[in-house]
């Protein structure tokens, strides 16, 4: 990789005026040229110190005086007095400086060029004691961080597919490769945790879509062609701690009976007191514990003279108290795990609350079961992953519409052909590939059915199959009419979709009913004729010379690309817990995916040339 460069941003807030300006002027290693040159000259903002850019901002009250705002935008980094060791340390620690990276881009020498802002949290150092130091000390520790570590990482999940913090720390030590890229200094893995996740977590997909940039640019990537797939990969989380939630809602559902009887009975004891409580279909945890508080006062209950264990016989009133309280509890617990799941998912793992319960083919162990884990979805365009996204549903086709819109953020346009297998295709996927121009070469559920089994085509029983007579009645093969029932709203459905529901008007007598039909009553059928023509539309496409050449493209880039990541480079699990972590990993993996890729490509150019 190529060296990296980088923009510091320094906001100088909180200064002492008067002490930094005195400071200054009795700063030694200060040219005097300079100092003129600043005085009367025109403001220079940027500084070049090995190979980084320094830009100090200052704020309004610095800069009153125009040439004391302009050397301390010159100097202000030099004079402050830092102690830094790489190894194992954080720097807000050290250097009372929190970092954060701003934007990155890739510049025409296809450097990786970051903007990062360091805020000093400490100004001791200039109100005690004397101000020291050089101009290009700060710039220089800095330019060392960013461009060891940024290198290491991305250059370990490039030779590796996917690696650990500890693998990170051990190459550092006995890798010629990794060893030179941190100048044979060895950090441990707390100092490459605490990077990842303090530091390049907030602006990872930002630096997965620059080196994307640059690398697309350079192979002239055609991104108007999309190979979309996605697989499931296990969670790191505890397989059999789950919680499901419809068996919690019939849970709950079921504590609500309890807490009925329970009433029943309490307000039977409060007859004589005049105290009532309401008897509902549903209650809320806040009612049950206002309940308890309004039988405790009533009753003046003390828990600390409740009695417990063998031998000992419990009030009425004390196990009524205790019920109320333990209801309400479990009535919390029930609230909380509705919560964590959501409208959107089934399932969830207590380890991880943001991995859903899903069923993965083969499991690290080659197990096929149901486990914890992430669908991760990939759009693929010349080998490359263009756009990648982590979800939590269970189907493909819930997550073809996020990540055609995470693509649309990335590059300010929808592809004009994606290409999916048969999870993808749905009413709504459909409809939204219309609203925004892309062609539908996505193969729906029945696809291999209706283009390879001509019996099952060609059925007269189909109700598709089934002939339209005049009036627009539709006829079953024995000439009778099926009229229409209802309309039925399709569960699920973003665009309104609706199914007509058709019935014969007798079937008895039929001698196709065992064709026909399964039940002795007289046939319904389903039909949406709008996805008929849709799915008409997407057979014609894929059946197409362009639309074979799609699919076969597909099956080796798409699906090559999860071969590559989980055989080739070992990546079969995911290691963090929590979506966002997932996502800093999965950017990481696809990174190191690209640089991988593109590594490749130009060895075979060069070696070709």
């Amino acid at each position: 990789m190529h060296r990296l460069h980088f923009t510091v941003e320094v906001l100088l807030d909180g200064f002492d005026y008067p002490l930094l300006r005195a400071r200054l002027l009795r700063f030694a290693e200060f040219p005097a040229a300079e100092l003129e040159r600043i005085m009367g000259g025109e403001p220079r903002v940027f500084h070049n110190h090995g190979g980084g850019l320094i830009r100090l901002v200052a704020t309004e009250h610095l800069c009153a005086d125009r040439w004391v705002g302009q050397a301390v935008k010159e100097i202000a980094v030099g004079v402050f007095p830092c102690e830094f060791h790489i190894v194992d340390v954080r720097l807000k620690h050290h250097l009372g400086v929190s970092l954060r990276i701003l934007h990155t881009r890739v510049d025409d020498a296809h450097k990786l060029v970051f903007s990062i802002v360091f805020r000093f949290h400490e100004y001791g150092a200039f109100a005690n004691g004397d101000v020291g130091g050089n101009v290009g000390v700060f710039a220089a520790l800095v330019h060392q961080f960013v461009n060891l570590l940024v290198e290491k990482v991305l250059f370990g999940f490039m030779a590796n597919g996917y690696i650990s913090l500890r693998e990170l720390e051990d190459q550092c030590k006995v890798n010629l490769r990794f060893m030179y890229l941190m100048d044979h200094q060895a950090p441990s893995y707390r100092t490459f945790g605490y990077f990842i996740n303090e530091v390049l977590a907030d602006s990872i997909e930002e630096i997965f879509q620059d080196i994307n940039k640059k690398i697309f640019e350079t192979e002239h990537v055609d991104l108007q062609h999309l190979y979309i797939d996605g697989s499931k990969f296990e969670a790191n989380a505890n397989k059999y701690s789950w919680v499901w939630k419809k068996a919690t809602e019939k849970s709950r559902y079921r504590l609500f009976g309890k807490i009925t009887t329970l009433f029943e009975e309490i307000n039977e004891e409060l007859s004589c007191t005049g105290m009532k409580l309401c008897i509902n279909s549903e209650y809320a945890p806040e009612y049950l514990k206002e309940a308890a508080e309004q039988y405790a006062e009533v009753w003046q209950i003390n828990e600390a003279m409740f009695v417990h264990g063998r031998g000992h016989r419990k009030t009425t009133q004390q196990r009524h108290y205790e019920k109320l309280k333990e209801y309400a509890a479990k009535l919390e617990e029930y609230v909380e795990k509705i919560k964590i799941c959501g409208e959107d998912r089934n399932s969830y793992s207590k380890t991880d609350h943001s991995a859903t319960f899903m069923r993965i083919k083969t499991d690290y162990m080659g197990n096929d079961q149901l486990l914890p884990a992430y669908n991760v979805q990939v759009g693929i365009a010349d080998e490359y992953i263009a756009v990648v996204d982590v979800n939590q549903y269970r189907s493909d086709m819930d997550c073809f519409i996020p990540l055609m819109n995470k693509f649309y953020t990335t590059y300010g346009f929808y592809p004009k052909y994606p290409v999916a297998d048969a999870g993808y295709g749905s009413y709504n996927n459909y409809i939204f590939c219309e609203q925004h121009g892309m062609e539908k070469y996505m193969k729906f559920t029945m696809f291999k059915k209706e283009t390879t089994d001509k019996k099952y085509h060609e059925d007269p029983f189909r109700a598709v199959n089934f002939p339209i007579g005049e009036g627009g009645i539709m006829r079953c093969p024995n000439g009778k009419s099926f009229y229409l029932q209802y309309r039925k709203n399709v569960k699920g459905n973003k665009y309104g979709r609706q199914e007509e529901v058709y019935q014969c008007e007798d079937c008895s007598g039929c001698p196709y009913a065992e064709q026909c039909k399964k039940t002795d009553k007289n046939r319904t059928v389903r039909i949406n004729r709008e996805l008929t023509a849709m799915h008409q539309e997407v057979i014609e496409n894929l059946e197409s010379i362009q639309g074979a050449l799609l699919r076969m493209n597909r099956s080796i880039q798409a699906e090559g690309t999860f071969g590559i990541m989980k055989n080739d480079r070992w990546y079969k699990r995911i290691v963090r817990r929590g979506i966002k972590s997932v996502l800093l990993e999965v950017f990481l993996v696809s990174i190191g995916h690209n640089l991988y890729k593109y590594h490749n490509k130009q060895k075979k150019v060069a070696a070709a040339a």
